[in-house]
């Protein structure tokens, strides 16, 4: 049987949104979060172990807690200024295993459920060699001066706009030969995931770290009223 490792990345320092991966998030942060998320997978039988990889002593502990094996991360793969190729490839080459999932902590609002739908899915079909998910874009794109979706002479709705996605880096799973071999995690025969604007969010800045807070912690209330509605 196909073996499964989830990375969960955590660098220790940040640009954009300082500390966002260990600083207050919901009453938790956002690695405890991911790292909670990944072990409850492998708890459940879908993935054969979690490995948390930072250059952080935080991050460390963190693992130490959830029961997860600890990387610490080489200094070179932990800088600006490494390039992703760089980077994909060093995860890679850090796990023993056939399935690689990375595991952004950047991305909160993925739910259980996707992550094992995405996961089985991925290893019921031998023809795809990674999964990506993806969020549907439908706006109106320029560049260089020029639509480039689009004519300016006869505009569209913007639901008739072509099916352009983005990735979202959300869900990653990959044959890890392959990612090793291509230095990326999107192979040549992908499978393109569709997440909803929800669980596509990634956070980049501090607008979506204070609004995707707000949006967990609406799904935690809701979960509780569920919860309470059961046990009546």
């Amino acid at each position: 049987m196909a073996s499964i490792v989830a990375v969960v990345p955590a660098r220790a320092g940040s640009e954009r949104v300082k500390d966002k991966n260990f600083r207050p998030f919901a009453g938790s942060s956002l690695l405890e979060i991911k790292i909670r998320q990944m072990v409850a997978l492998r708890n459940a039988g879908w993935i054969d172990e979690v490995v948390v990889n930072s250059d952080s002593k935080q991050a460390k502990e963190l693992a130490d807690q959830a029961g997860a094996p600890f990387q610490e991360r080489n200094s070179k793969y932990a800088r600006s200024d490494c390039l992703n190729c760089d980077y994909w490839w060093y995860l890679a080459a850090s796990v023993g295993c056939d399935h690689l999932i990375v595991a952004q902590p950047t991305a909160p609002l993925i739910t259980h459920k996707t992550y094992t739908h995405a996961i089985r899915d991925y290893l019921a079909s031998a023809h795809f060699d990674s999964l990506m998910s993806v969020e549907p874009v439908r706006e109106f794109l320029w560049q260089n001066g020029e639509p480039i979706n689009y004519d300016r002479c006869k505009a569209p709705k913007s639901q008739d706009l072509p099916p352009i996605v983005r990735l979202t880096f959300g869900v990653c799973i990959a044959n890890r030969r392959m990612v090793l071999e291509q230095r990326s995690l999107v192979g040549k025969h992908p499978w393109l995931f569709p997440l909803d604007r929800i669980e596509g969010m990634d956070i980049d800045d501090e607008y979506d770290f204070r609004f995707a807070e707000m949006l967990y912690l609406e799904r935690l209330e809701k979960q509780r009223v569920e919860e309470l509605e059961q046990n009546a």
